[in-house]
């Protein structure tokens, strides 16, 4: 199964029958591809490694071209000789309990899809390609044509104004939580399945009663359970953007303004200033080192073990932050970039409304 995912042609190697019949579905909103591949990706049982050089952690093997990296249970091996080749050995443990306790109510099986992008069809960009990554929600206004951005830590409502511009008003959707750049001031979709939290419900009866329209007695109750006891930011479902939305992209467009968002106690009413591309670069690039600290410390971990073993890394972290920030610089040049300061205290509502007067 080949796809062009964010502007990669990915082959898509799986074996089990329950585990390809999800990724099928997953996956069916990219387009198909025909041409060569410029990654190899293999979903197995158990990942085959030969002769492992290093398993300093434990957690991290260093063998030939490559790395083996073993996040929560899930092993991903990347291996570049010529041809990036990707590995993914998922933990296919059924637990009841891990299910119900986890923010989604999935296992790893179910969760395939929301894995292979995070794992593997972001960070094939860390070793291949002209492309970076942004942390936001993305859309295109369908009526100008013009692409924007929505940036800023996790919470901060990138994925809220996301729906209400996707759902309410004239944007379709390009991305919820990654956005992929290139050099060339191109966006690509991300499709991945939007992740939407108790808190992106309320108020919005709509889109509960669509989230949950066809989700069985437990799933509901999980829902219910968690969200009274740990609280609205813990609980979430991935839908797909074929149902959130009317409209989604799914080749690249010009990318547009750029918003970065954050919650601030020194305003009373959301404060919109523009920021040069230089401060807005290095916004960017800090906000990224935290939502993929897992994957740069194996990078590190994988750079550690090959200088000790005078190797030479397939992937060295310095090298991915200059180009991001390099492209950050260019990018940024070419659009409008801006802060906005939310009063730490207004509601989600009036959040809502106020941003929609500035988007219509």
């Amino acid at each position: 199964m080949k796809y062009k995912i964010m502007g990669n042609i990915v082959d898509v190697k799986v074996n089990d029958r329950e585990v390809r019949n999800v990724l099928i579905d997953e996956l069916s909103i990219y387009d198909k591809a025909q041409e060569q591949a410029d990654v190899n990706l293999y979903i197995v049982d158990d990942v085959n490694l030969e002769c492992v050089y290093s398993n300093t952690p434990s957690i991290h093997k260093t063998v030939e071209n490559g790395f083996l990296a073993d996040f929560s249970g899930n092993k991903v091996l990347y291996k570049k000789e010529g041809v990036l080749e990707i590995y993914v050995e998922l933990n296919k443990r059924k637990n009841f309990l891990r299910k119900f306790i986890s923010m989604e109510y999935k296992n790893n099986i179910e969760n395939i899809g929301q894995l292979l992008h995070e794992l593997v069809f972001i960070p094939i960009n860390f070793f291949i390609g002209n492309k970076t990554i942004i942390h936001s929600s993305s859309m295109k206004n369908t009526i100008t044509g013009k692409s924007v951005m929505i940036g800023g830590t996790g919470g901060v409502g990138k994925t809220s104004l996301e729906l209400m511009l996707c759902r309410d008003l004239n944007y379709s959707f390009i991305s919820d939580d990654i956005a992929v750049v290139d050099d060339e001031c191109n966006i690509y979709p991300n499709l991945a399945s939007p992740k939407i939290y108790a808190y992106n419900l309320a108020g919005n009866d709509s889109l509960k009663s669509l989230i949950f329209k066809k989700r069985n007695f437990m799933d509901k109750l999980q829902w219910w359970f968690i969200k009274n006891i740990r609280g609205n930011n813990n609980v979430r479902r991935a839908v797909s953007p074929q149902l959130l939305y009317k409209n989604y992209e799914t080749c690249k467009n010009r990318l547009g303004d750029y918003f970065v968002l954050y919650k601030s106690n020194d305003v009373n009413e959301i404060t919109v200033t523009e920021l040069d591309a230089k401060e807005a670069s290095s916004l960017t690039l800090d906000i990224m080192k935290n939502e993929y600290h897992s994957v740069f410390q194996h990078i590190t971990w994988h750079e550690y073990n090959c200088r000790l073993m005078n190797f030479k890394p397939i992937v060295v972290l310095d090298s991915i932050l200059a180009k991001w920030l390099g492209t950050y610089n260019e990018i940024f040049k070419s659009i409008k970039c801006y802060s906005v300061k939310i009063p730490v205290d207004i509601s989600h509502e009036q959040f809502l409304s106020e941003m929609k007067k500035k988007f219509q």
